[in-house]
């Protein structure tokens, strides 16, 4: 059995022609190489200012931008710069102008660890002289989380060195340290708070969620879930959010390589945890970028195939499709979840009504491509209506 599976495969692979289950698709390869030509810079990370007004784009290229949002469309870009650090990931204070990001360089190299700040004033992006970099000796390919808190009074920073989350007071000097909140044995994929500050949340590779009481910094409670197995089949963290009321969180990770997916919900209230297997994307299509959606009643899957499907945790099945044409790279959401920003491998980026993105539809995928896109050509085009 196992010499005629070793055979079909040195066939499969030896054949010039693609295999029938790789035929009529957009894409199926991890690295968007199949199907998805690029026609600049890929987009690799978005973020919303907390009052929905900017968009903090990163290329691969090392390129920033930051975009004006109005309604549905993107204006600018206001900024059009190459920093010194680039980042996949950033943070906005409530201050809607302050910025924090990673300083990597070159994303997919080994990193230097250092948490930069700037700020975006009109059409500038000042570089602030104050940095997190007490760990920048180090080499790694993880990249550390971090958040601020939407109070504005603190910054979360997962260290890389022993698995902690330092919880540093905004603005800080040099003389400042971090409050150290240890527990986790493994590194922390994933910081969010909530919306009132008085609960961080944290994940880790130790497949446990941590969930922390703020409200007296001298004695912090800690509350340890553990959501998953440990094992080689157990991927990584994609998604982490509290719901607006505090006692729902919502974590959504893969498996199996990263052909599976699988959403959580934890009440805290009751102490359960539910879980849900969503269904495998068709096509082999791979999950690329994840984010909840409507108080984690909808779980957005961005694969390699250039769609985005929605899943409803309420009818447990994926309600709609959209199709993009390109690898989806980001996601991001405005804090009220009114606005939703998908990247792709292309350059591109398309704005939607979250809402009208969540309809339920007939069974056929809906194009995306068109209108609502954002590019260094056409940056004022209207996004696209339902």
């Amino acid at each position: 059995m196992l010499f005629s599976c070793v055979v079909a495969l040195t066939s499969l692979l030896a054949s010039d022609s693609p295999p029938k289950a790789l035929d009529n698709r957009r894409c199926a390869d991890p690295d968007g190489e199949i199907g998805t030509p690029r026609k600049g810079p890929r987009v690799i990370g978005l973020r919303f200012s907390p009052n929905g007004s900017l968009l903090v784009a990163s290329y691969s290229d090392d390129t920033l931008k930051v975009w004006r949002v109005q309604d549905v469309r993107l204006s600018g870009p206001l900024v059009n710069i190459k920093p010194q650090r680039n980042s996949s990931e950033f943070s906005f204070h409530p201050d809607n102008k302050t910025v924090a990001f990673q300083g990597q360089g070159v994303i997919y190299r080994p990193a230097l660890l250092a948490l930069h700040f700037a700020e975006i004033d009109g059409k500038s992006f000042r570089p602030l002289e104050r940095k997190l970099e007490h760990e920048a000796t180090l080499e790694t390919l993880a990249e550390p989380s971090f958040c601020f808190a939407p109070n504005g009074r603190w910054v979360a920073y997962s260290s890389i060195k022993d698995a902690s989350i330092e919880l540093w007071p905004y603005p800080f000097t040099k003389k400042d340290k971090p409050q150290r909140l240890s527990g986790h044995e493994d590194f922390v994929e994933a910081i969010c708070f909530s919306k009132d500050s008085s609960i961080m949340v944290s994940v880790s590779l130790d497949a446990t969620l941590r969930i922390w009481s703020l409200r007296d910094l001298k004695k912090v409670d800690c509350e340890v879930v553990r959501h998953r197995k440990k094992g080689f089949e157990e991927g990584y963290a994609l998604a982490l959010e509290m719901a607006s009321d505090n006692r729902y969180i919502g974590v959504a990770f893969d498996r199996i390589f990263g052909y599976e997916v699988w959403a959580q919900v934890y009440d805290r209230k009751t102490r359960h945890l539910q879980s849900y297997k969503v269904p495998k994307l068709p096509n082999l299509g791979k999950p690329r970028k994840v984010c909840f959606l409507s108080n984690l009643g909808y779980l957005l899957i961005g694969d390699t195939c250039g769609r985005c499907h929605v899943w409803s945790r309420e009818k447990q099945k994926m309600i709609r499709i959209h199709t993009f044409g390109s690898e989806i790279t980001s996601l991001a959401k405005t804090t009220d979840e009114s606005i939703l920003a998908v990247g792709c491998f292309n350059g591109k980026i398309h704005l939607h009504r979250a809402a009208e993105f969540t309809k339920p539809t007939s069974s056929q995928p809906q194009n995306r491509e068109g209108p609502g896109e954002a590019t260094e050509k056409r940056p004022t085009e209207k996004g696209a209506k339902n």
